[in-house]
C-alpha cells in the first residue's frame, strides 16, 4: 500500500470513515471496518477515500477508493494497473450464495448482513462487465447459486448479464435504489428471503 493509507483506527480521522460507514447505514460500522480490513487517504489521487483491498487467492493485487465527500466529482477511483477482469470479493467461502452488485459499498453490505444466510458480496465495480469478469461470474454460477442485484437504475445490464452467464436476476426491495442504501433491517431480510 502506499505509505498514505492508514487503518480505520489508526489516527484522530479514521472516525470520519467510520461515521461515513454509519451514515450509508452500517449500523455497527466499527465491527464493519475491523472485519475488513478497510483503510482510509487524506492526500494525493486517493484523498479522502475509503479504500477497498482487492485481493486474489490471499494476495492483494489492488484497491478501489470511495471518496466520501458529498459531490465528489470522481465517487470512485482504482490503482493502477489493476486488470479490467477483477472482481471485488471479500474472502469468499467457495460453498457461499454469490450475490453480484456493482459498487464496493454495496458488496460491503452484502457480505456482511449475508454471511449469516450463507451468501457473499462480489462486486463488478461498475456496470460495464467485462469478459473476463463474465468468464469468472460464469464459472462461479455453475458451481453456487448466484443472484444479479444492479441498482433500480441498472435493471436492463442486470437482466442482461444474468442471462448471459446462467445466473437468476433478482429487484431490489420497493423503494429502494441499490444495494448500498439498504438499512440492516431491510438488508438482512431482502437477504435471508433471497436465497430461501
Amino acid at each position: 500500500y502506499p505509505k498514505e493509507f492508514r487503518d480505520l483506527f489508526d489516527g484522530s480521522y479514521g472516525k470520519r470513515f467510520i461515521d461515513y460507514l454509519t451514515y450509508r447505514c452500517f449500523h455497527d460500522a466499527v465491527d464493519v471496518a475491523g472485519q475488513y480490513d478497510l483503510l482510509y487517504c487524506l492526500v494525493g489521487d486517493f484523498a479522502w477515500r475509503l479504500i477497498f483491498p482487492i485481493t486474489d487467492n490471499g494476495s492483494l493485487i489492488g484497491w478501489t477508493g470511495r471518496d466520501i465527500r458529498d459531490g465528489a466529482k470522481l465517487r470512485y477511483r482504482a490503482s493502477d494497473g489493476l486488470g479490467k477482469g477483477v472482481l471485488l470479493t471479500f474472502d469468499r467461502d467457495p460453498n457461499a450464495a454469490v450475490i453480484v452488485v456493482e459498487g464496493p459499498l454495496d458488496a460491503l453490505k452484502v457480505d456482511y448482513y449475508g454471511k449469516q444466510f450463507g451468501v457473499c458480496g462480489v462486486a463488478t465495480m461498475g456496470t460495464a462487465v467485462t469478459d473476463g469478469q463474465k468468464q469468472l461470474l460464469t464459472r462461479i454460477a455453475r458451481e453456487v447459486p448466484t443472484y444479479i442485484v444492479f441498482d433500480s437504475t441498472a435493471m436492463a445490464e442486470g437482466m442482461s448479464l444474468a442471462n448471459e452467464i446462467g445466473a437468476r436476476w433478482s429487484p431490489l426491495p420497493f423503494g429502494v435504489g441499490d444495494p448500498g442504501e439498504m438499512d440492516w433491517k431491510t438488508a438482512t431480510k431482502f437477504l435471508s428471503n433471497l436465497v430461501k
